[in-house]
Order: structure tokens, then sequence, then C-alpha cells
């Protein structure tokens, strides 16, 4: 059985959005840093034999409205994810849900306030995989970032 690793966005590394809303020198540093952090995983399990079972990365996503579910699955498939077949969302886990849009809700205010919006208790819930061939392909090429 082979294992899946979870991404974990770590809000406190993410560039701050600026107080006008996004720009693109904002999004270039994004997509650097995304990338940049993609090339580290590929040499972590390049290297390591304890997650030589890890077949895929998965990225569970819950930083948009389902109206936004299309355009987040445009943008992470860019970085080689594909949408997991069928919808994570069920209604039995509403309170659950609330509460982790509460937690988000916190955190964004705490660490990227620019970055809050009214829709945060209306986030949906969607997983992305990133297969190991493909992370390597794309990724695995760079013993470090730092030795670009």
């Amino acid at each position: 059985d082979d294992a899946i690793l979870d991404l974990h966005l770590w809000n406190e590394h993410v560039a701050p959005m600026p107080g006008g809303g996004a720009t693109l020198a904002w999004a270039v540093r994004m997509n650097r840093a995304v990338q940049d952090s993609l090339r580290e995983l590929a040499c972590c399990l390049a290297r390591r034999q304890e997650f030589s079972d890890i077949s895929a990365v998965r990225a569970d996503m819950r930083i948009g409205t389902a109206a936004q579910t299309g355009q987040l699955a445009r943008i992470v498939a860019r970085y080689g994810f594909e949408a997991a077949a069928g919808h994570a969302t069920q209604t039995s886990y509403a309170i659950h849900r609330f509460g982790e849009s509460m937690l988000l809700f916190l955190l964004v205010l705490a660490t990227n306030p620019p970055a809050l919006r009214r829709d945060v208790f209306q986030r949906d819930h969607a997983l992305f995989y990133l297969s190991r061939g493909t992370l390597k392909r794309r990724y695995g090429g760079r013993e470090t970032v730092g030795g670009r």
C-alpha cells in the first residue's frame, strides 16, 4: 500500500498580499516560492530512504469558494497537480467545516489581513494530487534550491 504525503501551506511563510490586493510582483514571488518548495520536496524524497513508499503528494485545499475551485484547479495544474475524482465536501461535516472556517479567518486576520474576505465562511474543500513521478520529472533535477 503506497503512502500519500500531505502538503501543508504554512501561512506564516506566504508572502503577505499587498494592501491593494494581489500584484504581478506578488504573484511572481509566490510562483517562485512554490517552485522552490516543490524542488526541495523532490530532492528530500529522493535522498531519504524512509520516504521511498510515498507515491503521491496531496494538497488539501480550503482556500477558495466553490465558485473559485475551477480557477484553483487551473493554478495548481501549472505545478503538475491533478484534481481528485469526486468532491470532498460532505454536508455531514457542516459544524467541522464552520470550525475550520473560523480558524482560517483568525489565522488570516493575524498574519495577512489584506487577504481576508467575507467569503471565508464559504470555503470549498478540494483535493489535488501530484504523483511522485511527475514531482521527480518536473522538480527533481537539482540537488538544492540554492544550486541554481
